[in-house]
């Protein structure tokens, strides 16, 4: 998405709920560019399976209405990707503003 910037606690009220409440969610994270105001959400499931039908339930269409709240975009693609390899970091992750 490229955007306004969103609030991240819009981000965790709005998205947060309806993200949890799908079978398989496994974790979301909004990431953003601030020098070029590129934002993107990426989340993680379990399965490709979780994935898909998650994207048919109406606790989905709830995250992708409140991702369209959030910004207004001039672009918006969905992309999918296996996650073939991970490392765990060494700390916990601190978001701007955390603490």
């Amino acid at each position: 998405l490229t955007a306004a910037l969103p609030d991240p606690q819009d981000y965790d009220r709005r998205i947060g709920p309806a993200y949890q409440r799908c079978a398989g969610f496994a974790g979301a994270w909004l990431l953003v560019d601030r020098a070029s105001g590129t934002i993107n959400s990426l989340s993680l499931w379990q399965s490709q399976g979780s994935l898909e039908a998650s994207a048919a339930s109406e606790n989905y269409q709830k995250v992708a209405s409140g991702l369209l709240q959030l910004v207004v975009p001039s672009t918006m693609a969905a992309q999918s990707y296996e996650v073939v390899a991970a490392v765990a970091g060494t700390e916990p992750l601190v978001m701007e503003g955390d603490g």
